[in-house]
């Protein structure tokens, strides 16, 4: 079984995370909840996701050119990590950051889906009413991986 272009490029990112630091990292007081199991007015939600985009967009601003350099360098990885007592599964966490991704790719100026930057999200456990994100961006992965 061989693997997409797509798939590649993300275990690369992967393993990239697992071995390194993040070069930047940056916490915002944000509560995610899954996109998909969120009931009520539509207008209400769209403006959560509404705020949420503009929070992580000025949440980087002074980051901002750094992080548009380093996308000529190839795959910038950026790891989403959602904060929270409970945690969700795979799919709805996916889902949950999509504010996110949109107000990251306002920043770098970017189409969300550039396969310049390859988004991975993740959960951890947090303490009673805690509830946050935190965005972390690594060095570059070459495009040879």
């Amino acid at each position: 079984m061989t693997l997409s272009t797509h798939a590649q490029r993300r275990v690369a990112v992967m393993v990239r995370i697992a071995a390194e630091l993040p070069v930047i990292s940056i916490t915002l007081p944000l509560r995610m909840a899954s996109r998909s199991n969120v009931r009520g007015a539509w207008r209400a939600h769209a403006g959560t996701h509404a705020a949420q985009r503009r929070l992580a967009a000025m949440a980087l601003a002074k980051h901002r050119g750094g992080l548009r350099s380093e996308l000529v360098n190839g795959v910038l990885p950026v790891r989403l990590v959602r904060i929270a007592p409970r945690g969700l599964d795979d799919d709805n966490l996916g889902a949950a950051f999509k504010s996110v991704r949109d107000g990251i790719a306002d920043a770098l100026g970017i189409d969300d889906r550039d396969p310049r930057v390859a988004y991975v999200p993740d959960s951890e456990t947090g303490g009673v009413k805690e509830y946050a994100i935190r965005l972390e961006f690594y060095a570059p992965v070459l495009e040879a991986l």
